[in-house]
Order: structure tokens, then sequence, then C-alpha cells
């Protein structure tokens, strides 16, 4: 590094040296011409060469000064770069060994390097230099190993340490479970609310967990880390929990108990209540599995079973299960061909009007029938569609199949007639609005003549995106009905709210009609609240003429079911259309009646 110079007193110096210079040259003139001697000359002399020597060791002193500092100053900065060097956050330090001794390598290894470094004549390093590295090596941490948006372990510490307890499970031969817990259509919530919404269910959901878990219950810690790993967030909306020491499986079932229990209870997000339900999947180590990819894969597939069930339930692993998941992997591939391979069919159910005898509308359904196999329930295969993404493609060629239908039907009669599709909530978005405008514009569909029956649950969320769907769906012309009424969380206030147009009441009331005493009182009170309400009234399971009287009776107008036809083709419902087609068949129900 170049010295700092002090010019004044480079130039002073030079000064006295060509003054001393002068007055030596003088005196030696004078002495060899034995001149007079002057006095003065050499009081000038000595001064000047006095000057000098004090000049130049101010100047030498200066300079070991500087060089000093400089040395100090160097050794400081080598000090700084050995100790971070030493502390050097990489991935070896967020690495944990074999032994899963990651949190003891983090702190004793810093701690000795750092005062091996310190040791070294390095005491020097600045204190806020240490903290600012402490900070950032926890930091650097915690992105590695805890999720950011519920602060729950993410999946990566999660499986080292799940691997640590089952080794350890299987040294000393306790039992140890996994759960593996996914939250029952939370793609809608993100849908009908948008993400932020999502994400602070996301966040009460680990708070919950956390709190229904006791110390108790679980033992999710190495003995030589301080991580813990008891409930973590593997991924979107499936979280999991590790439980050890078990005595028995009825404290895991316990514990499965409270998770449901707690998920269930409903949420107060931005001013509304949200509630949603969760499957849990349950494996047990080493019973099940003896590694973390089989353990999961076991808890993955007892919550696929649970979630086939029902949803909201639990159920444990066994391997019967895998022979049943190869079964939906196999069905799934099948549909995803049998759109094209032409396997899937839509029929029309008939609704009857029983005061003229003529069908005043139809009821569109889904058949799969699968080549090999043959028929395939609906119940079987929709509910596949919906788990794996594929029924708003399914949606889209029923609609038009079913707008080739109406427009066929339209050129045979001159009255209308409408067809009535089921829309599941994963299906009710934007994409089906944009889907049939793009239809109505080409003249694909008739919107007047389509009736989309929702369900309850759907019109219960009267949320922004709802509402705006639904009247842009009613300022388009389609019609809208209720479907299944009465077995969903019903609630009056929708039913004067929202620009409904249709009611139809569940088959499961007028089935258990003459069964439960109270199934008669309910359609009363169903028939008698729509016809106030000015809303078309639909009974559909009507399987006998007894049901059929009853109804009838209580002012019930449209009909469907089994006692007048089953689901038929296209082209033989447009057989079906001409004036007073049942009429006949009710005049026998009517003489049946009377010879009884």
């Amino acid at each position: 590094m170049a010295k700092k110079t002090n010019f004044s007193l480079t130039i002073l110096s030079v000064i006295l040296g060509i003054t001393a210079i002068a007055c030596l040259v003088t005196i030696y003139i004078n002495t060899s011409l034995k001149s007079q001697q002057i006095e003065s000359i050499y009081i000038v002399t000595l001064i000047s060469i006095i000057g000098l020597i004090l000049i130049h060791v101010r100047l030498l002193c200066k300079n070991i000064g500087s060089s000093y500092a400089d040395e100090k100053k160097e050794r400081e900065d080598s000090g700084v770069a050995k100790v971070l060097s030493s502390h050097k956050i990489s991935e070896e330090i967020l690495r944990s060994n074999e032994n899963g001794t990651q949190s003891k390598y983090l702190n004793s290894r810093s701690g000795k390097n750092s005062n091996k470094a310190l040791d070294s004549g390095e005491k020097e390093l600045n204190e806020t230099t240490l903290k600012k590295y402490t900070e950032t090596r926890d930091k650097l941490r915690e992105m590695a190993y805890f999720d950011s948006l519920t602060s729950l372990p993410n999946r990566r510490l999660f499986t080292e340490q799940l691997d640590l307890l089952i080794k350890q499970a299987r040294r000393t031969g306790q039992m140890l479970a996994l759960m593996f817990i996914d939250l029952d259509n939370f793609k809608r919530i993100n849908d009908t609310l948008g993400h932020s919404a999502g994400d602070s269910l996301l966040q009460e959901i680990a708070l919950r967990l956390r709190r229904c878990v006791r110390e108790s219950d679980v033992v999710t810690r190495s003995t030589s880390s301080s991580l813990r790993a008891d409930v973590s967030r593997f991924g979107g909306d499936e979280f999991t929990l590790i439980l050890t020491d078990l005595e028995s499986l009825e404290a895991t079932a316990r514990v499965a108990d409270r998770v449901i229990s707690s998920v269930t209870k409903p949420v107060n997000i931005d001013d509304k209540e949200i509630s949603i339900t969760t499957s849990i999947g349950i494996a047990l180590a080493p019973e099940n599995a003896t590694d973390v990819a089989g353990l999961l894969k076991s808890a993955d597939t007892a919550m696929y079973h649970a979630k086939q069930q029902g949803k909201d339930h639990y159920l444990f692993y066994n391997k019967e299960m895998d022979a049943a998941n190869v079964e939906k992997v196999i069905l799934e591939r099948d549909l995803r061909e049998a759109i094209n391979s032409e396997e899937l069919k839509v029929v029309y159910q008939p609704q009857v009007d029983i005061f003229n005898g003529s069908i005043t509308g139809a009821e569109a359904l889904l058949r799969w029938d699968h080549r090999e196999r043959g028929p395939i329930s609906p119940s079987r295969f929709i509910p596949l569609a919906e788990d794996i993404g594929l029924i708003s493609d399914i949606g889209e060629w029923s609609l038009k199949i079913i707008g080739e239908q109406l427009n066929k039907i339209k050129q045979i009669i001159d009255r209308p007639l409408n067809i009535s599709i089921n829309i599941s909530q994963s299906q009710f978005n934007t994409r089906l609005v944009e889907y049939l405008k793009e239809m109505n514009k080409n003249n694909l569909i008739p919107l007047e003549n389509l009736t989309l029956e929702l369900t309850e649950n759907i019109l219960l969320e009267s949320n922004e995106t709802n509402l705006r769907l639904i009247n842009s769906l009613k300022s388009m012309g389609v019609l809208l009905s209720i479907d299944d009424f009465g077995t969903g969380f019903s609630s009056l206030s929708y039913l004067t709210k929202l620009p409904l147009d249709q009611l139809k009441i569940d088959r499961s009331f007028v089935l258990n009609l003459f069964n439960e005493e109270n199934s008669g009182n309910i359609i009363s009170a169903i028939i008698a609240m729509t016809s106030s309400l000015n809303l078309e009234l639909v009974c559909e399971g009507v399987e006998n003429k007894l049901q059929c009287e009853f109804l009838g009776s209580k002012g019930a107008k449209l009909f469907q079911g089994y006692l007048f036809s089953e689901p038929v083709s296209g082209d033989k419902l447009s057989q079906m259309l001409k004036p007073g087609f049942y009429l006949d068949q009710l005049t026998l129900l009517k003489l049946a009646e009377t010879n009884n």
C-alpha cells in the first residue's frame, strides 16, 4: 500500500540541505584561502544540519507507525476471512449426517472452529459480523427445512426424521404410525374464493393440527437433534403426522378422530364461514413398510380409499388396497380413452306432466359401457373423473351431445322441451360459462332449453364468484335448478335471493315415503313452499303408483322415474314427444285404483 507523503516537510528538508551544503562550501573556500572565518556561517551550518536530522527522524517515525497500522489492518482482515471461511455456509452445514446429528454438527463444529480462530489472535473480529453470520445461517436453515406459509416442517425435514424414526423403531421393536392427511375438495376453495383465502385456510389448519396433537401422543425428535417433525406440510393441501411409541391401534384411532374433529370445524375467512372435510390414511411401521417410500405409499393408498368411502374418514392400510389401487389406475387410463372410443354415451330420463301425460323435459345422464367390463356405474366413474381432473372435459363433451339433441328436437316439436344436466362443484366455474357462450354463439345449443342442476352446496356458498357465475348464466337464458333438495344444508334464504327456476325433490324422500314417518310431511312442506315461491317442482325417483298418487294429491305435477320410463337414447326420446304420450298409462293407473 502506498504511503501518504508529507510534502511540506520534504520541501523544508530540501531547503535546509541546500543551505547546509552552501555553508560547508563557503567554509571550505575560506579555509583554503586562509581567509578570516565568519562565525555566523558556522552557526547557520549547524542549524541546517540539526534541522535536517530532526525532519528525517520525524519522517522515519511516521513511516514506521503507518506500516504498523497497515500490518495490523491486514492481520484483522485475514482473521475475518479465516473465521468466515471456517464458518462457511454451505450445503455441508445444511446436510444431516448419516447418524442424524445435524443440529449437533452445526452447533459443535461452528463453536469449535470459532474458538480456534479466536485463540489464534483473531479476537478482534467484530461481534456484529458474527451476529449477522449466525442470523444468516439460521435463516438458511429455516428456509431449507420449514414451510414458509405454515411454518411447519417441510417434506425434506419430514422424510429425514421419518427415516431416523423408522430405524429407531426397528431397533427397539416399537410401533410407529404415519398419518397422511388430505383436505377434501381444497381446489374448490382456491377456485371460488381465491388463493389468498386458500392460504389463510392452510395456515389455520396447520395451527389446529399443532394444537390437537399432545406431547403424549407423539415423540418425533431425534435424540441428537432439536428439530421436530410431528406435524409437517407434505405439499399443497397434504399434511403428515408421525406417531411413535404406540401401545395400540386404538391410540392412533383416537388421534385420527381428534384431527378430523378439529379440521372440520368451520373457519371464518374474510367474513365468510368455510367448512372443509379431511381424509386420512394410516400406515404402520414395520408392519406395513420398513422404509420411508414404502410407508408413504401405504399411507397415501389408505387415504385414497378413505376418500372413496365418503371423505371425512380415516382408514388403516391393508394389502387388499393395493389391488384396488391397481384397479383404479387401469380404470383411470380407460376413462381417458372412453370419450374418443365412443364408450361414453348420454341417455335421457323423461319428466312427465301427470295432468296431460306429455313429456315436458328430460334429465341427461351419463353412461359408460366399457368394452371389456360392460356397464360401469356413474357412482364409480364420476368421482374418479373429478379426482383426476377429467370432469370438465367430460362435461363439455356431454353438452355438445345435448346441444345436438336439442336442435333435433326443436325441428320435431313446436313447444319448449328442457334438457337438464347435473353440474358438480368442480365444474361450476368460468370455464363452463365461457364454453356455453361459445356454443351459443355458434348455434350449437339453444340455451333457453337448457337447465343446469346445481347442488345445494354451490348455492350455499354465495360468494362473489358464485353469484357472478349464476348471474352470467341467467343473463344468457339458462335455467337453473336445485338438485337433490333436502339432502344438504338446506337454507330458505337462497331460494328467495337467487334467480332459480326449478327445484327437484331428492329421490330418497320419495323412496322412503311410506317407510319413514316424516318423509311425507317433508315432501308436503316442500311442495307447498315451491308453489308459494313460483318455482317449478320435479319429483324424481317415482317408481310405483302409490308414490305417484300421494305426490299428485299434494299438488306435485312433474314426475321422473322408472314408473314412466328408464333412461333412453336421444332417438327414442324424440319418438316419445307426441302430446299425451303417457295419458293412457295415467288413465290405467286411475282405473286400477278404482278397481281396488
